[in-house]
């Protein structure tokens, strides 16, 4: 209720740049904790907008970076690799200006790995972010959760196609995930991490002709998905099916590989019609709302004048 009287007062003044963006990325936190994740898109850009924009911008380094980085997630997530970029470059050059062990030192660097893989454009500076991220947790090993660190190395040596490595940073996400997921086990999270941390090791046991190890991972991929379904994103989903596929590919299994890529086809329409969906559903209601906001501001100079 607050952000939003906030916003309302605030989004039509001609400056307050500094309060603006600290209210926007507000605005898309409580979007994104509700599930509206294309108007948490919008107003993370928003946010990260006047960083860009306002040089002079009155307010801690720290809050660019916050603003700056939790667009660039935004964007990845939405497929806008070349913006995600830009805004994980420009928190990366703030970096020095905040404290060594804030957790923003490992969140800037693990984004701009995940941008290079996915767009595969300066992928010789992945090993430099990597260092940087070893490095900070030998200085704060309290500090840093070691997930981000073993994911993105999981993500790394499996672009380089290292099976051996890709199996060590398989093994080590699962036993951390395990142990998550067993001290709460109905919580989203930790049943996505688990399932895709199995279904991984699977994948890099598939690649090092370890059929037998592959197949027992799928099945405790398969457990997690028999027992939480519901809980499961698509992106994890569609994953594990190619995952799947290519290990039955190799095992000689065409029609359980053809079946999976079908299931993998019709589950990736599926999710584009329904992201389309509430996307249109989302900017809809957010055009409602900037269409009354106008609607009283025109109201009010009115009463003015008269």
């Amino acid at each position: 209720i607050y952000i939003n009287q906030a916003l309302e007062l605030i989004d039509n003044t001609a400056q307050n740049w500094a309060e603006k963006a600290m209210i926007y990325q507000g605005m898309g936190n409580t979007h994104r904790a509700e599930g509206n994740y294309f108007q948490a898109h919008f107003y993370y850009n928003q946010s990260a907008a006047i960083v860009l924009s306002e040089k002079n911008l009155e307010t801690k380094d720290l809050n660019k970076i916050i603003y700056l980085s939790s667009a660039a997630q935004s964007n990845e997530q939405h497929h806008q690799y070349s913006l995600a970029e830009k805004m994980n470059k420009a928190a990366l050059a703030l970096l020095p200006n905040i404290p060594a062990d804030d957790v923003h030192q490992q969140r800037v660097l693990a984004q701009l790995i995940s941008n290079s893989i996915y767009t595969k454009k300066e992928l010789e500076k992945i090993p430099i972010y990597l260092k940087k991220m070893e490095d900070l947790h030998a200085k704060y090993p309290e500090k840093f959760n070691p997930k981000f660190l073993y994911d993105r190395k999981f993500s790394y040596y499996n672009l380089i196609k290292n099976s051996d490595s890709l199996i060590t940073y398989g093994i080590k996400n699962i036993e951390m995930d395990e142990i998550s997921h067993a001290k709460s086990p109905k919580n989203e999270m930790h049943a996505n991490n688990l399932f895709i941390s199995y279904s991984n090791l699977a994948f890099a046991y598939t690649k090092n002709k370890n059929y037998h190890l592959a197949r027992e991972y799928f099945e405790k991929a398969e457990k997690i998905y028999s027992q939480q379904k519901d809980f499961l994103t698509p992106d994890n989903l569609q994953l594990n099916f190619k995952h799947h596929a290519e290990f039955y590919k190799n095992t000689g299994e065409k029609d359980k590989s053809i079946a999976l890529l079908e299931s993998l086809t019709e589950l990736q329409e599926e999710t584009f019609e329904n992201e389309s969906v509430q996307g249109i559903a989302e900017m809809n209601a957010l055009y409602q709302i900037k269409a009354k906001d106008n609607s009283i501001k025109k109201l009010n100079e009115n009463m003015q004048l008269n």
